[in-house]
């Protein structure tokens, strides 16, 4: 049977959580938002409880499983709260703004045998899927370029050019990263850098180079090299851009991965984040034995609900992989090894604590 569940934050993002939970036929008992309308609204909706306290919800005696949809600074103590109470946690990312919380919670999920997933939903693509199966038959990866341009709703290199969600309040920050937990490469790149992760391998070391707006609390750009096993370098590029019509979707988001290995490359594009079924990622495959590309073709799909429907039914059959505990560890780890790198001038060595 698929686990009981009890559902932190009722915001914009977790609609997708909730179109994969009724996907997936579990029920929920409890929702909580601090904003009492959401809660109620979600409430109605799936007829089951409402809360502004989280906490409640961690303690809800039915409640198996929690998902936290609520902002980036919030994942890790709520996520640590849940697994204390013996609940599986499904978590938004990322998952913590220091990686050794990361690192701890994977642990305490392993001790306490209890499931812990983040949403790295992207690795649900049909698209990915695929390159993950194809990309050893291309032999040793040689090199690997990522790139996350995502529209921005002014001109981030006009000073006079501002927009609310991205500029800081009386308490010094903004929604964007009172949202995120960071700038860019935290709010974009997290998604692209867990895909790196996944289908080249963790980085030994990293160097990073940022730009950040006089007054700003989150950094605009940011460009990473990345040392990965074998010899092969990645190349990172994140910004925020005024353009409104790149991208293959032409919508203004522009990002994909190219990996160049020694028998072939491949490139993959990714759709607009928030409307994903709208158009399908796309894969496109160079053989160097046969000098031809191949455009593979997929259905458009929502990966929210493909993940979602996926951990909930990981953790009714008591089972963790493939994405272990410690997905959300590894991002988080080269996330701050990137920003510190930036801070310094100086490459930061990564020493992987997940053995």
């Amino acid at each position: 049977m698929p686990p009981v569940i009890g559902v932190i934050g009722c915001g914009y993002i977790s609609r997708f959580h909730f179109q994969s939970i009724a996907a997936a036929g579990a029920r929920i008992a409890i929702v909580s938002d601090l904003k009492a309308e959401n809660a109620a609204a979600r409430a109605g909706e799936f007829a089951c409880a409402a809360t502004a306290d989280w906490r409640a919800v961690v303690a809800h005696p039915e409640v198996q499983a929690v998902v936290c949809c609520a902002p980036s600074a919030m994942h890790a103590p709520i996520a640590k709260a849940a697994l204390e109470a013996g609940k599986h946690v499904i978590s938004e990312k990322t998952l913590a703004l220091d990686p050794a919380d990361s690192l701890a919670l994977g642990r305490l999920a392993q001790a306490r045998n209890l499931r812990l997933y983040v949403n790295y939903m992207k690795r649900f693509f049909p698209a990915v899927e695929e390159a993950a199966r194809i990309l050893p038959g291309l032999g040793a990866i040689i090199a690997v370029q990522v790139r996350a341009h995502h529209p921005a709703p002014f001109d981030l290199s006009d000073p006079a050019s501002s927009h609310p969600f991205f500029s800081p309040g009386d308490d010094g920050h903004s929604p964007i990263w009172k949202a995120s937990g960071g700038g860019v490469l935290t709010c974009s790149g997290s998604h692209v850098l867990d895909l790196l992760i996944h289908l080249a391998g963790r980085p030994t070391s990293v160097y990073g180079r940022t730009l950040r707006r006089s007054g700003h609390d989150a950094e605009f750009m940011f460009h990473g090299l990345l040392d990965l096993p074998g010899g092969a370098v990645a190349h990172l590029d994140c910004i925020w851009h005024p353009h409104r019509r790149v991208g293959f979707e032409r919508r203004g988001w522009d990002e994909s991965i190219e990996i160049i290995a020694s028998r072939g490359r491949l490139v993959l594009r990714f759709p607009v984040w928030d409307a994903p079924e709208r158009a399908a990622a796309q894969l496109a495959v160079y053989d160097e034995a046969t000098g031809s590309w191949s455009e593979r073709a997929f259905d458009s799909i929502n990966p929210f609900t493909a993940a979602g429907a996926h951990f909930i039914a990981q953790i009714a059959a008591g089972a963790q992989g493939p994405m272990d505990p410690f997905t959300g560890y590894r991002v988080d780890a080269v996330i701050a090894a990137l920003l510190r790198s930036a801070a310094t001038g100086a490459p930061e060595s990564l020493r992987w604590q997940d053995g």
